[in-house]
């Protein structure tokens, strides 16, 4: 990687860290790209080379999220695809948590309203790698269509979860909801996959 890629990712991770940092102070709403800029030193223009967009900055956060998710999954050895899918999914809610509501808030907001579906798209590495636990792992025998269907439902189940916590105003605990809530669904999967072997 050259002096000026390594920069170009710098200035990018800054833009990103300097925006979740004033979504949390002021809010997503109250935040320009301006006060982004101000904050971290860096012309509007500059922005405007790495994102088209106050929504995009929060689909970099996630792919952000998404390599640092890759580096800690294939440094872990995992017992069981059970393992491999609670690691992954754990990770999510905790970087929600990290988040805060505001932020969260905010990532639903920019969903919602942004043409950047980074954050859904199945070619995630967050998406991948549960699939692969899925069809790779040996006490689990599923075709791809199935682990695919298995997995949207998964992520589907802890989105959920994120969004009611957001919206009860974070009156309950995101992580031991989301885990209660994805075991229900790791529980049908089993049940379901020893089903079709039978």
């Amino acid at each position: 990687m050259t002096e000026k890629q390594k920069q170009a990712i710098q200035s990018k991770r800054q833009f990103v860290l300097t925006a979740y940092e004033l979504i949390r102070e002021k809010g997503y709403d109250s935040v320009t790209v301006q006060d982004i800029c101000g904050r971290c030193g860096k012309s509007v223009g500059a922005f405007y080379h790495y994102f088209s967009t106050k929504e995009d900055v929060i689909a970099a956060s996630y792919k952000m999220f998404d390599e640092s998710l890759k580096e800690r999954y294939h440094a872990e050895q995992f017992s069981s695809w059970k393992d491999a899918i609670r690691f992954l999914l754990d990770a999510y809610l905790e970087y929600s948590v990290e988040n805060g509501l505001e932020m969260d808030r905010a990532i639903i907001i920019a969903q919602l309203s942004s043409s950047n579906t980074y954050i859904t798209r199945s070619s995630r590495n967050f998406y991948c790698f549960i699939t692969e636990a899925l069809t790779m792992r040996p006490d689990l025998s599923l075709g791809n269509q199935a682990a695919e269907s298995y997995c949207d439902c998964l992520i589907r189940t802890v989105r959920g979860t994120i969004f009611a916590w957001v919206m009860s105003g974070g009156s309950f605990s995101l992580i031991d909801t989301g885990r209660a809530d994805y075991e229900r669904v790791l529980a049908e999967i089993a049940s379901s996959a020893h089903s079709l072997i039978l």
